[in-house]
């Protein structure tokens, strides 16, 4: 069996975020994410590093706590886009396994 839990890419995600923006790699950033342990890294390059932070949110409900970063903008993705911008449903690897979306998805 292949275990598909995701593990780390919160972490992942804002070391990223905040190395390209100390490195000043870019001066404008899009997180899509609504993961509220992205509120200090999103915090610090926004308001510590002054870079254009723009928060682009997944799901139906934002996060309150995550808002409180005060990302220079912050927009919901539409049900629609979000849904067209997916694989399909059902997908095979190099291998020929086929690896299915999750029914919520």
């Amino acid at each position: 069996m292949i275990k598909t839990e995701e593990k780390g890419s919160d972490v992942n995600l804002a070391t990223y975020l905040l190395v390209d923006a100390f490195r000043n790699d870019a001066d404008a950033f899009a997180v899509v994410s609504n993961d509220s342990d992205l509120t200090e890294p999103i915090r610090i390059v926004r308001h510590e590093l002054g870079k254009v932070v723009g928060l682009l949110n997944p799901q139906p409900v934002a996060s309150q706590r995550l808002l409180t970063c005060r990302p220079t903008f912050a927009k919901q993705i539409r049900a629609g886009v979000l849904g067209a911008s997916q694989f399909p449903e059902r997908l095979k690897d190099g291998a020929g396994l086929v690896i299915h979306k999750p029914a919520g998805w």
